[in-house]
């Protein structure tokens, strides 16, 4: 998986560490793409060189891994077992054991089941106006939890590293709800130079390209303007 850094005083992955330490770099928010490519070698690389924390998943939900009691209970799970109604805990593992690994307190940081009952929401092929406004609440609800989530973490003083569907990271997303004040990086898929909040027709791994720079210059480039406001 490739990276380009659009930090002007950061050449390479290895300069990444000085940069946050001397910016007071508080938050790093990456968007990752729920398994339709591995990027979690790459979450690695960037855990690895900045040595955060704190690992906030949202495919965790609301849980948190943060003894070993704790994490030897969510690995004992059969992979095929349901961690969620749209997740299992073989799909949780790799990233749960890469935090683990690192030292990291891992917690989870969306609304259990994302807010739903079932997965009836799959097979909803037109919406109907009622339910495209319920989608739309939905989306709200659970992008203010996140933002919540993250703002009570980040008062530890600690760096934070937010693992997040990429869709999140809309520059309209309540995400961004009380992070005005909080200098944060935020790393993002590109294909074919555009920015992607999810599969795209033709899409391969190698053509994908994670950009990563600070939330100002991420806010002031023309990316991102996908808004479901």
């Amino acid at each position: 998986m490739r990276i380009e850094i659009k930090i002007p005083s950061v050449e390479n992955i290895e300069q990444l560490n000085q940069f946050v330490n001397s910016n007071s770099i508080k938050l790093v928010v990456f968007g990752e793409s729920h398994g339709f490519f591995n990027d979690l070698a790459l979450q690695e690389d960037l855990i690895c060189q900045l040595s955060p924390k704190t690992y906030a998943y949202e495919m965790l939900e609301e849980s948190n891994i943060s003894s070993e009691k704790e994490f030897n209970n969510f690995m004992n799970h059969e992979d095929i077992t349901e961690f969620s109604i749209i997740s299992t805990y073989g799909e949780l593992k790799p990233a749960v054991t890469m935090a683990r690994n690192k030292g990291m307190l891992i917690t989870g940081c969306d609304i259990k089941n994302m807010g739903r009952e079932n997965r009836d929401f799959l097979k909803i092929i037109n919406p109907t106006p009622e339910q495209k406004k319920h989608e739309k609440e939905l989306m709200q609800r659970r992008e203010k939890f996140m933002s919540q989530k993250l703002i009570s973490l980040l008062r530890d003083e600690q760096l934070v590293f937010a693992s997040l569907g990429a869709y999140h990271l809309r520059k309209k997303s309540f995400l961004w709800d009380g992070l005005e004040n909080i200098k944060v990086l935020i790393c993002y898929p590109t294909f074919k130079g555009q920015q992607k909040f999810g599969p795209t027709k033709g899409m391969k791994e190698e053509d994908i390209l994670y950009i990563l720079e600070t939330k100002e210059s991420y806010f002031n480039t023309l990316l991102g303007n996908t808004s479901i406001k």
